[in-house]
């Protein structure tokens, strides 16, 4: 009898019970990653151990039993923060003639730079100190770059060719987070002024003899 039973142990009882362990630990992870960033989107940049053990209901050990460290942790955070807002970074129209285009371009940037704001803040601090945050910045900068070359692909190929590198890399500029996080928080623009003025700014770059002439 000893022997059936251990049989049943082993084959049933045990990896259920493990599984179960698994599960509740993947739980926990996700509540400690969905706990720091609720933090920061509340505009907490640093928040220390307990704040965030306590957000997501757990010890400030369970977090160092899941994390081997803060960098792991922020590691998942900024994986988390790519897929939750996937869709945002994606949704971008790319058909019309040129004002159209900028027109969605705008809709999209103020959409998606004002929802990432809090934790862009807190991520772009960490990133000095965390490689993996560093990764996914530099991941970010180039999906919209790529997306700044796809908007206006018919403009590049139009304009001269020694012209075409400053104009993309002006373009890609303008139209980063930096740029909206200084029209927004230093120029005090509101979310309508802030895409007036890059659509503006565009508007001048893009359009045949609208750029000021080069310094001799």
């Amino acid at each position: 009898m000893s022997g059936s039973t251990s049989v049943a142990s082993v084959g049933g009882v045990a990896p259920l019970a493990s599984d179960g362990r698994v599960q509740r630990g993947e739980r926990t992870r996700v509540a400690i990653v969905s706990a720091l960033l609720d933090l920061l989107d509340d505009g907490v940049v640093e928040p220390p151990s307990q704040q965030i053990a306590d957000r997501a209901g757990v010890s400030v050990r369970s977090i160092f039993q899941h994390f081997d460290d803060i960098e792991s942790l922020y590691g998942a955070l900024a994986r988390a923060q790519a897929e939750r807002t996937r869709a945002l970074f994606e949704a971008l129209d790319t058909d019309g003639d040129l004002a159209t285009r900028i027109d969605q371009l705008g809709a999209h940037r103020s959409t998606l730079f004002e929802n990432i704001a809090p934790v862009r803040h807190a991520l772009g601090a960490r990133a000095r100190s965390s490689p993996a945050v560093r990764q996914r910045l530099d991941e970010a900068s180039l999906l919209l770059r790529t997306q700044v070359e796809r908007q206006f692909a018919t403009e590049f190929v139009a304009s001269a060719e020694d012209d075409r590198r400053p104009l993309i890399e002006a373009l890609d500029l303008l139209w980063s987070f930096d740029s909206w996080d200084r029209l927004r928080t230093a120029q005090r623009l509101t979310v309508e002024e802030s895409e007036a003025t890059l659509r503006t700014a565009t508007v001048h770059l893009l359009r045949p003899g609208a750029r000021p002439a080069e310094r001799s």
